[in-house]
């Protein structure tokens, strides 16, 4: 199909292609940029969702083991109390358990396996916290870039006289292997001032801490973004209160994913999208120029030929050949022509006969001129005029034309009584 651009010339054809562009072209804008926000944002909550279902489940996971590894400390202390071997205390904490201190009521420390780690003063203790046979939770520097968790108790909660244990609680068993993370999805656990407890990608930590610090209280919940580097990321805080437990503690567990990974299917979508939008506009392109140019030809071909009979020129028939109303009004225009054309003909070849009669006093040239115009006015293949001498009433001359041949003839006869009557 060929598209030339000429029609567009005409002000009502710019006129009404910009209209049928606009027409299309901004639903189709407007749905796609409405689709492209959806899309993001759709994936964006999505994923907020599923990082607070994670944080979460993490957080709960987290508590259930220190409550597992504060009843396998309790069990531990029992034990001590009938003096059972170091070794034997080691299997029964092992793995949840990976280094063990006693520590005596003057200070006096020793460790039962492992290695040594920090622990706060006796003296600094929430002594009726422990007397009643609670666990205390603290948080120590490793100095491996995250603190570790130190669950402390007393051997015997009716006799504080034999001191307390100080148990650092396993990181592997805690918070489990970061293999096991979601793809892509990064954790990390800050305590009450902000400090890590567990970060599986250190990259992002130091973001982690910052955020956590724009957003540090109690009963912390939320979605908010953080940048780490260059790269965006989506991260959801959810709050674990261990106080109850473990006494004035509360951790913040922040979950994120690169936002990149989240509009992952985006870009793809955007491309398949934006590409179809394309696609459509320049089909609606197309066809609105076709329409016009469907539309706009024939009435062009109508304008010349109006404009050429107003020139009187009736030769040039308009050629549009359609079966919709614009051939019927072709059709009607060319048969309204071939009228005005006879009809012009005919006054024309009046005005010369009326010329020929009031300048030519001869009869018969009078008459060759009516004969040589008639088929001009009339659709006939044969004329004839009879003129009768003026000196008589019965003899005359038959004047004969052929249309088909274009030759007169011209017949003496006279006239018998029967025709006379």
């Amino acid at each position: 199909m060929r598209v030339e651009g000429s029609f567009l010339q005409s002000k009502v054809a710019r006129r009404v292609f910009a209209l049928f562009v606009l027409s299309a072209l901004v639903p189709v804008a407007f749905l796609s940029v409405f689709s492209y926000y959806q899309v993001t944002r759709l994936l964006t909550e999505q994923t907020q969702r599923e990082l607070a279902v994670f944080s979460s489940g993490y957080g709960t996971a987290a508590y259930e083991r220190l409550l597992l590894a504060d009843r396998t400390l309790g069990n531990v202390a029992l034990e001590m109390t009938r003096d059972l071997a170091a070794a034997h205390l080691q299997k029964l904490s092992s793995p949840i358990v990976r280094s063990l201190v006693r520590v005596s009521p003057s200070g006096e420390r020793k460790i039962v396996f492992g290695s040594d780690f920090q622990t706060g003063k006796a003296g600094v203790l929430d002594q009726e916290h422990l007397k009643r046979g609670e666990a205390l939770l603290e948080i120590t520097p490793s100095g491996k870039g995250a603190s570790s968790v130190v669950i402390v108790r007393l051997i015997d909660a009716a006799t504080p006289a034999k001191g307390w244990i100080a148990a650092e609680v396993n990181p592997v068993f805690l918070w489990g292997s970061d293999e096991e993370l979601p793809y892509q999805t990064s954790i990390c656990v800050l305590d009450a001032r902000n400090e890590p407890l567990h970060c599986s990608s250190p990259d992002i930590q130091h973001a982690m801490v910052k955020t956590a610090e724009n957003i540090a209280g109690r009963g912390v919940r939320g979605s908010l973004k953080l940048t780490a580097g260059k790269e965006a990321h989506l991260a959801v805080v959810r709050e674990v209160f261990v106080a109850s437990k473990f006494g004035k503690h509360y951790w913040a567990v922040i979950a994120s994913r690169p936002e990149a990974a989240v509009l992952a299917p985006v870009s793809v979508f955007s491309i398949i999208f934006w590409g179809s939008v394309i696609l459509s506009a320049l089909v609606v392109m197309l066809l609105s120029v076709s329409q016009i140019r469907r539309t706009m030809i024939p009435l062009e071909s109508l304008m010349a030929a109006a404009r050429r009979v107003a020139n009187r020129d009736f030769s040039t028939p308009v050629q549009v050949r359609r079966g919709d109303e614009f051939g019927d009004l072709a059709d009607t225009f060319n048969y309204m022509t071939t009228r005005l054309d006879r009809q012009f003909n005919v006054l024309s070849a009046l005005s010369r006969i009326d010329r020929s009669i009031l300048s030519d006093l001869n009869v018969t040239a009078v008459v060759e001129e009516v004969l040589s115009r008639l088929p001009e006015m009339v659709k006939a293949d044969f004329s004839v005029i009879f003129v009768l001498k003026h000196d008589s009433d019965r003899d005359g001359e038959m004047h004969f034309a052929s249309t088909a041949h274009g030759r007169q003839k011209l017949v003496e006869f006279t006239m018998e009584d029967a025709m006379r009557q």
